[in-house]
């Protein structure tokens, strides 16, 4: 849980759930070293591909924003958004990709509405958009308490 002060000096209290999908364990951990030192006090959980993240979201838990891969083993970014899309039409999406090609966001368009980044991202344009896509005020984060991390592997 934490405050976010709004430019209008308005605080609002956030206990957002952010699920990683990537199954580069290195780039997981980079990930979740940069959402920390730039936004912090997120829950942060893990999935290793698209089948494990199903489970993460059939387990009950409201996942307020996921940000996948889509090239993974057993299930691929592509067929675990159409599952989202499908069953959890209201969580939002970011896609991180090796390259992002005219092909990609044309698959993307044709299941939803998903920003699509490329994996050289920089952490500040990413919190830009995580802050985006869960509709937060456009604000510096103030910490109060820091969520545990609960990794799924």
């Amino acid at each position: 849980m934490f405050f976010i002060k709004s430019d209008k000096g308005n605080m609002y209290i956030c206990r957002k759930h952010i699920l990683l999908v990537d199954d580069e364990e290195l780039f997981l951990k980079s990930l979740i070293e940069g959402l920390e030192s730039n936004c912090g006090g997120f829950e942060i959980l893990t999935a290793e591909n698209g089948k494990k993240a199903v489970e993460v979201f059939r387990s009950g838990l409201k996942i307020d924003l996921m940000v996948t891969d889509l090239s993974m083993p057993e299930m691929n970014g592509f067929e675990l958004l159409a599952f989202v899309k499908k069953n959890f039409p209201a969580t939002p999406a970011l896609v991180l990709t090796g390259a992002v090609t005219p092909e990609i966001e044309e698959h993307l368009k044709s299941i939803g509405d998903y920003d699509c980044i490329e994996k050289t991202i920089e952490f500040d344009n990413l919190w830009k958009r995580v802050i985006s896509r869960l509709d937060l005020p456009s604000a510096h984060p103030v910490f109060f308490h820091k969520a545990i991390d609960n990794r799924i592997h």
